[in-house]
């Protein structure tokens, strides 16, 4: 994540998920769950130094704008 900030900014970062299955011979599993992405990269960019405001782009401000959305 530091170096997608580093080079793009939080203003220019989209947050997306979707639960990720996992094929496998006898069964489909799913290792993380969206929501724990979500808190995974709440906790990322809150690490790396960077405040609400770019907490709140990169969760949904900016795919709001990028949608037309706002």
């Amino acid at each position: 994540m530091a170096p997608a900030i580093e080079t793009f900014g939080t203003h220019r970062i989209v947050f997306g998920s979707n639960e990720a299955a996992v094929n496998t011979d006898d069964h489909v599993s799913v290792p993380i769950t969206g929501a724990k992405w979500y808190a995974l990269l709440r906790k990322t960019v809150s690490e790396l130094g960077q405040d609400q405001e770019a907490m709140n782009h990169v969760m949904g401000e900016n795919a709001q704008e990028l949608y037309g959305l706002k």
